[in-house]
């Protein structure tokens, strides 16, 4: 009997231990965007999310996408080649948003398809001049 009440105590205190650790995983995370200033995020079926904190709010745009899209090696994102129908913030910052896209959606898992052609989108000429950006992602 002693011993069922021990283990039934350490279950508990178990999960009360884990509930703390998913908390504090949770609060850095959240930290760690509110000091970055922006973030990725997958939506469901197929839906993802650039965020951006634009002095104490977060804008967002969403582009749809497709999981183990036919006809391309795995994953599908629709976006446009022109940008110019985005908000105005997006056409300030869109090479930093295209080049974080590109990064934490790395081919040939993810395909980035112009939404008009439906024909993938080079993602060496996806910029609008050829010079390295890399210095951007530290933005």
């Amino acid at each position: 009997m002693n011993l069922l009440i021990l283990a039934e105590k350490a279950v508990i205190f178990a999960l009360i231990i884990l509930i703390v650790i998913l908390i504090f995983w949770k609060l850095s995370r959240i930290r760690k965007e509110n000091n970055q200033g922006w973030k990725i995020a997958k939506g469901t079926e197929g839906h993802y999310f650039y965020c951006e904190k634009i002095g104490k709010e977060w804008k967002e745009i969403e582009f749809e996408g497709k999981h183990y899209a036919p006809g391309f090696p795995r994953h599908v994102i629709y976006t446009e080649k022109d940008w110019s129908d985005y908000p105005e913030w997006v056409k300030e910052n869109q090479e930093v948003i295209k080049l974080r896209l590109k990064k934490r959606f790395k081919h040939p898992e993810y395909t980035f398809v112009d939404k008009e052609t439906n024909q993938a989108i080079d993602l060496d000429t996806w910029f609008s001049e050829d010079e390295d950006h890399s210095e951007l992602l530290d933005r």
